[in-house]
């Protein structure tokens, strides 16, 4: 069993960029998805508005990737041309806030944000939550947001980067340590 701190955001901040190296981490977030306003098949109207519904994900991840240079990487382990990536528009860059940190401010609305890699072979834990309660996901209908997989990254194994607003994220282990931030 892992220590738990309690922490406040501002020592989370610190602790997060004192990080060295490319360690793996464990990190909760909750998030609140976009919601159709119909579902997408019964065509009926939602049952829930937006922010009714909260999406908590628990995850490992990789700290410290870059998106290009592992795409990169993943097309050299797989015998592949750097050419049959095409890169994509960044929709939401970030200025980090130390060097090959994973803490950063949004260029968008310069709010804090955290970027990490997923780990190939590791899938989240992802709950549903509606009034404060588990709601089943097959409960909420289809309303919920299709992810779709990168097109453009000539790799067979997909790459993703994910990047939510530090006020999202929960906890984060780290070295045996789990780190209860505090808001």
């Amino acid at each position: 069993m892992s220590i738990v701190k309690r922490i406040s955001e501002n020592q989370a901040v610190e602790i997060i960029n004192n990080i060295k190296g490319s360690p793996i981490m464990g990190i909760t977030q909750r998030t609140f998805p976009k919601l159709l306003k119909k579902d997408r098949v019964t065509k009926d109207p939602a049952n829930f508005e937006q922010n009714d519904i909260a999406k908590l994900t628990e995850t490992t991840i990789k700290v410290g990737s870059e998106y290009v240079t592992r795409v990169l990487n993943e097309l050299a382990r797989e015998h592949k041309s750097e050419t049959e990536y095409k890169q994509g528009i960044n929709t939401n860059p970030i200025d980090k806030l130390v060097k090959n940190g994973i803490l950063g401010r949004s260029q968008k609305n310069g709010k804090l944000m955290f970027e990490y890699g997923t780990l190939p072979n590791v899938k989240p834990t992802v709950k549903y939550l509606f009034n404060k309660g588990l709601i089943e996901k097959n409960n909420i209908g289809d309303i919920l947001p299709v992810r779709k997989p990168a097109t453009n990254q000539g790799t067979y194994k997909e790459i993703q980067i994910r990047k939510v607003y530090f006020i999202n994220i929960l906890d984060f282990t780290i070295n045996g340590i789990k780190y209860l931030i505090t808001r």
